[in-house]
């Protein structure tokens, strides 16, 4: 990409037109104006802008008859900007191709950013990177791909939920690809003790397992970010819980989450999306096969049905690893229902190991923050639930379970 970006904005009102390109008043910025749709599509054709912003009500050609005219022959990034936003309307718009969809005026303020942010991913050829990246023909997964491409051109915390391995780590990794960030990814969870140094951008992983005071510190950080005074330039983050937090099932940091879930994208569960368990299975057999240095490996029809009909509370994680345990019991060739089922038994029984290992290390690590929060506070435990945002019964419980009444 060209380091000036050409801006094709739009709008049949002069007054609007003007506030509209004042806002890419920078020298990266190379502005074409077109006062209704049919101009705008010739200037398509003749200028080839970077990113287009568009009024949606104007006489003739409106904002959605042009989307209409560029998606047929064109991936150019089109905003649509309109005084009359409805989510009715901005759903349609985002189906039918827009890459965004903002109020005017209350919106202007995001408008350069985006549009540096959708020039940015011009190389990338987001809509093939994005189903590279994030595999599955369902419509839950194109929801889950539509709205990276979206938050991807956003510098803002993007907080992913969903259950365990549904790939949330996976999806917030697209997030920072299609975002044409030149900066690192730094993996950041529970057990990282040494921060990376800047800059960079930050991925905290499972949030709700990180102790109080660690989360408490990344409070801190996100509002440094955003004042621009962190060494770090944007904070992802991933998360279990979702944002329907409640009373009976608070978040893990009511402030925290708070911040983080402005911006969220739900990873669906394998049960939700069961008509990808097929393509999946063809596909994670064919790379465990590799892997081994067999070419032949391949899923009988009965291998298939067994697949299927199972509910995998694990989701993908859990398909891949019944997968990887079934190509090595089918020594790399054709894999049956019967190595399918053997596979899953093998797994049943790790699963259960594993639980109970990771039971012991969340208690270990439990009574480990109950020790640092008595000591911050000195054992007064109403600081100590204030810390924790837990009733202070609640928190004398947990010190008897754990032997530190």
């Amino acid at each position: 990409m060209n380091q000036v970006i050409s801006v094709l904005v739009v709008d049949d009102c002069p007054e609007a037109l003007d506030l509209i390109a004042g806002e890419f008043e920078a020298p990266d910025f190379a502005v074409t104006r077109a006062v209704d749709g049919a101009e705008a599509w010739l200037a398509c054709q003749q200028e080839k802008p970077d990113v287009i912003v568009s009024d949606v009500r104007m006489p003739d050609l409106d904002g959605f008859d042009l989307l209409r005219k560029v998606r047929s022959s064109s991936d150019v990034p089109l905003v649509l900007l309109t005084a009359y936003a409805e989510v009715s309307s901005a759903v349609s718009a985002l189906r039918e191709g827009a890459d965004d969809y903002l109020r005017y005026p209350d919106d202007l303020e995001r408008l350069q950013p985006l549009v540096r942010g959708l020039a940015r991913r011009r190389g990338l050829a987001p809509g093939d990177e994005v189903e590279k990246l994030l595999a599955g023909q369902s419509n839950e997964m194109e929801g889950v791909r539509q709205a990276v491409r979206i938050l991807a051109a956003v510098d803002a915390p993007v907080l992913v939920t969903g259950e365990t391995g549904t790939g949330r780590r996976r999806v917030a990794e697209a997030l920072h690809v299609l975002s044409g960030s030149n900066h690192p990814l730094f993996h950041i969870d529970k057990e990282t003790q040494e921060l990376p140094e800047g800059p960079g951008v930050v991925l905290l992983c499972d949030i709700e397992e990180f102790p109080a005071t660690k989360r408490r510190s990344w409070l801190t950080e996100l509002y440094r970010v955003r004042g621009a005074s962190s060494a770090f330039s944007r904070i992802l983050a991933t998360s279990r819980w979702e944002t329907g937090a409640t009373a009976d099932r608070p978040a893990p940091d009511a402030r925290l989450f708070k911040k983080l879930s402005k911006l969220c994208i739900r990873v669906p569960s394998l049960r939700e999306r069961a008509g990808d368990i097929e393509a999946l299975a063809h596909e994670i057999t064919a790379e465990t096969a590799r892997n081994m240095g067999s070419r032949s490996a391949r899923l009988s029809d009965d291998a298939i049905e067994a697949l299927v009909e199972q509910p995998w509370p694990g989701n993908v994680r859990e398909l891949k690893d019944v997968l990887e345990k079934a190509v090595a019991y089918a020594g790399g060739r054709i894999v049956t229902g019967a190595a399918i089922r053997e596979a899953l038994r093998a797994a049943v029984c790790q699963k259960h190991e594993g639980l109970m290992q990771r039971r012991a290390e969340r208690r270990v690590a439990e009574r480990n923050e109950l020790v640092e929060l008595l000591d911050l506070c000195g054992g007064n435990i109403a600081e100590m639930a204030r810390c924790l945002e837990m009733t202070r019964g609640a928190v004398a419980y947990r010190l008897k379970k754990h032997g530190l009444a």
